[in-house]
């Protein structure tokens, strides 16, 4: 009995199948067009987001003045930036390099101690100067999992441009007090909650209080105003500081420590609100003037005698 293999034929592929594989093969071209410009916009992007990235930071050192370094074990510098202008130092350009191109000598001796004591756990801070510069270094430990400092990250920045600054800040309310002095004008500023006034010298010296004190009490102020001049004084004064008037302008006697009195015109204004609208800060000025007319003057009294009682 012959035994045949019988083996069915394939049918032919047609244009349908042709087709089908055409369409495919489109479709997954148009999705790896879709991919990559997907990618080309996360790239552009990511570029975007780097550019602004470095803006911010140039920004931030120009604002701050500093520059940071990050030390590891063998105190070289592993990272750093900042502003190049303090020292002339561009700490990006010495990765990779120790600390003797900062200082030399003692105080690189002194640099690369506190480097050590950061790196064992401590936060200090010393002032070294660096190239012509005062420089304020502040060391604080970076740990990590071990729980052993690896790193060490220092800042700084320069204290000698803060400290020209304070010299001319203080130059210019030397000058302030020097043209108050000359003026003769007593000046104060009034802290209305807490119900004090800041003084100048001259307020001390047109009420004969000690040159030294600086604050005064709203019911010293109140106090020293002469008996017969509360009544057309202390309505305005009550006015400004529940905030039913926001000046003040009058004429009024007060009394020195010596017990003496002194005509002073006095005027103040409201500067500072809370969000309600209620008086938190006001400031004014006084200085002595001549007595207005008629002030001063008792208003006539009279005295009804007493009636003897009849028979």
């Amino acid at each position: 009995m012959d035994r045949h293999l019988s083996v069915e034929p394939r049918a032919p592929e047609g244009p349908p199948a042709l087709e089908e594989a055409k369409r495919r093969l489109l479709e997954l071209h148009a999705g790896q067009l879709e991919l990559e410009i997907r990618v080309r916009a996360l790239r552009r992007r990511l570029d975007e987001a780097r550019r602004r990235a470095r803006t911010y930071r140039a920004a931030l050192a120009s604002l701050s003045r500093e520059w940071i370094a990050v030390l590891d074990e063998d105190l070289r510098i592993v990272a750093g930036g900042g502003d190049v202008t303090l020292a002339g130092l561009d700490l990006s350009k010495r990765v990779g390099f120790g600390l003797a191109g900062l200082v030399d000598g003692e105080r690189l001796r002194m640099l690369e101690a506190c480097a050590r004591r950061a790196l064992d756990g401590e936060t200090l801070r010393i002032e070294m100067r660096i190239r012509g510069a005062d420089v304020e270094l502040r060391f604080r430990p970076v740990p990590l999992a071990a729980g052993r400092a690896r790193m060490a990250l220092v800042a700084a920045h320069d204290v000698g441009e803060h400290r020209r600054r304070e010299r001319s800040l203080d130059e210019s309310r030397q000058f302030l007090q020097d043209v108050v002095d000359v003026s003769g004008e007593g000046c104060l500023e009034v802290d209305v909650p807490s119900g004090t006034a800041r003084v100048c010298r001259s307020w001390n010296l047109l009420t004969g209080r000690p040159e030294h004190l600086d604050t005064m009490s709203l019911a010293e102020w109140a106090e020293r105003v002469h008996p017969q001049d509360r009544p057309g004084v202390e309505p305005r004064r009550r006015a400004l500081l529940d905030g039913s008037a926001d000046s003040l302008d009058v004429t009024c006697r007060m009394r020195r420590d010596d017990g003496t009195y002194r005509w002073l015109r006095i005027r103040a204004r409201v500067v500072g609100w809370d969000g309600e609208g209620r008086p938190l800060r006001a400031v004014g000025s006084a200085f002595e003037c001549i007595a207005p007319p008629g002030a001063g003057r008792r208003a006539p009294t009279t005295t009804r005698k007493r009636r003897a009682p009849g028979p």
